[in-house]
């Protein structure tokens, strides 16, 4: 008696589970891409075709630190 309380109660916290989830993405994603500047003047120097990225590997390309090199500073940008 007491493992048919225990299957019921396991599929009752299932059920519940099933209900209760959404059907919204885990994760947002956007477009990302390589910008180079130019430090002194701040112009925009190049600009890469944009990549989409999602999750992690989103967090990963807003969370990088930009990298500067003589006069030139880049960056990722995602939108």
């Amino acid at each position: 008696m007491n493992i048919l309380r225990f299957i019921g109660f396991g599929l009752s916290i299932g059920f519940i589970g099933l209900t209760t989830t959404s059907c919204e993405p885990m994760s947002d994603c956007k477009d990302c891409q390589v910008v180079t500047y130019q430090i002194s003047t701040g112009d925009e120097l190049a600009r890469q075709s944009a990549i989409e990225y999602c999750g992690p590997e989103l967090e990963a390309k807003e969370n990088q630190q930009p990298v500067e090199s003589g006069d030139e500073r880049i960056v990722w940008e995602c939108k």
